[in-house]
């Protein structure tokens, strides 16, 4: 018999027993975004932060030699991505199908081109280079991202500035997190002009699991 794909999503998100247990470093990085899905999903898992010198030790004896790492009743995933997709197409922070899952993907692919830019002016210790590759990220790779980003959600309509639909995906919730970023990192002020993401924002920031969520977060690296 065939079974529809909302009523497999609440069987799957019925069962009472399955076991979470996320493993990373004692900082925000990769597995932040993991954590606010759970967070948003009201779904409880172990949180496992890790030393700098644990986290190594971790990566050179699991299997994918990386972090963060999702064990789910003994079985385990490894990578953000993978991670992030599994929790939430699990607990409803998805698409309802296939294509409204990718093009979800394709919006985070948007957005993750900007993140890992802005991850690699945070790390640089060159001043120069920094400086340039700031201005870069002010000047070229913010604003063209946040102009792709803020036509999606005004063509969405959402009344909260949702990416896709009428309700909060785990799309959103990372649009919040680049967003914060570089608010922190290279300027406060790169929402002006952009009206729906500035929602957006603060919508994140209205949900009911926001404030204890904030309040657990590790200290930023």
């Amino acid at each position: 018999a065939q079974t529809s794909i909302g009523a497999a999503t609440a069987e799957r998100m019925a069962v009472p027993t399955t076991n979470y247990k996320l493993t990373y470093y004692n900082h925000r990085g990769r597995a932040e975004l993991i954590r606010l899905v759970f967070a948003q999903a009201g779904v409880a898992y172990e949180d496992v932060r890790l030393s700098e010198a644990e986290g190594e030790q971790e990566k050179d004896r699991n299997r994918y030699g990386t972090l963060p790492l999702l064990e789910v009743d003994g079985r385990i995933l490894g990578g953000s991505g993978p991670i992030v997709r599994f929790v939430s197409e699990r607990f409803g922070l998805a698409g309802s199908d296939e294509f409204q899952n990718a093009e979800l993907a394709s919006t985070m692919d948007t957005l993750q081109d900007l993140a890992v830019r802005g991850l690699v002016f945070y790390y640089e210790k060159d001043g120069a280079k920094r400086a340039k590759q700031k201005k870069d990220l002010s000047e070229k790779y913010i604003p063209r991202t946040l102009g792709l980003l803020e036509r999606i959600t005004t063509i969405n309509n959402s009344e909260e500035g949702w990416i896709y639909g009428t309700s909060v995906t785990y799309v959103d919730l990372a649009v919040f997190l680049t967003l914060e970023s570089m608010q922190t990192r290279v300027s406060r002020h790169i929402l002006r002009g952009y009206p729906s993401l500035s929602q957006l924002k603060r919508a994140v920031e209205g949900l009911p699991c926001f404030e204890q969520w904030n309040k657990e977060r590790p200290p930023l690296k």
